[in-house]
């Protein structure tokens, strides 16, 4: 399970919500921070990494691979990699092995790893050239992997605009739909995307294929919430199957 790993906005401030077009109202300074929070939130779910240098954590299946994907893109370090094995004891315990990581493409955060071989001398090594462990040494096959790292845009990048008036919309869209304090109003209850309009004698209506699901939103502006970030950053989006 992943974890968003911060309880509070990092980003978004009174001052930039105002400066990109965001309206407070008479809302609390708690209903404020709580939707700055829930925008950050949904861009760091869009882009895949978080908005600042975070150190996180990650343990992950083996499964005859030498490289893994980490929850977030964007790793800027690998702080160490402790590579479980299962015990020849008779019960459930998984045995710690220090192991070693390298960045093998950091947008993206894919890490390739293995143990050290101080700790397994008599290893058959073979698996690190693309074969799995030698099915003969059961005690020494690697089944979760465990990587202590650090993820996030680098500093400044998230303060860029595209990515504070992103945060702007989304924070508004979400104040819109709390009471009281009201200030706006979203195009429909919740923010659903509409493709036709009419209000007396004007009538509008949008192209279906204009709204794309992701977890921004569906309506217009979340739509142009996604078109800045996707002009400002590029999304650590994974393709391997690692």
């Amino acid at each position: 399970m992943v974890i968003y790993p911060h309880n509070h906005s990092i980003i978004l401030t009174n001052q930039d919500f105002i400066d990109y077009g965001g309206q407070t109202g008479s809302f609390s300074n708690a209903q404020l921070q709580s939707s700055y929070w829930l925008a950050e939130m949904q861009v760091s779910a869009y882009l895949g990494t978080l908005l600042l240098p975070t150190n996180v954590t990650g343990t992950y299946p083996f499964m005859s691979k030498t490289r893994l994907t980490t929850d977030y893109g964007y790793v800027s370090q690998i702080y160490s990699v402790s590579i479980l094995t299962r015990t020849q004891a008779n019960t459930c315990e998984l045995t710690p092995n220090d192991g070693c990581g390298y960045i093998y493409e950091d947008t993206f955060g894919y890490i390739d790893f293995k143990r050290l071989s101080s700790v397994c001398s008599a290893c058959n090594w073979n698996w690190w050239m693309g074969s799995p462990y030698p099915t003969y040494v059961s005690s020494d096959r690697p089944y979760q992997i465990q990587v202590a790292y650090q993820a996030g845009l680098p500093t400044g990048t998230a303060n860029q605009p595209g990515i504070l008036e992103a945060l702007t919309i989304l924070a508004q869209i979400d104040l819109n739909e709390k009471v009281p304090g009201l200030v706006g109003m979203n195009e429909s209850p919740g923010d659903a995307p509409l493709t036709r309009f009419r209000s007396i004698d004007y009538a509008e209506g949008r192209k279906i294929n204009m709204f794309i699901r992701t977890n921004l939103g569906q309506s217009s502006r979340a739509m142009r919430a996604k078109m800045l970030l996707d002009m400002t950053v590029r999304r650590a989006r994974k393709f391997l199957n690692a």
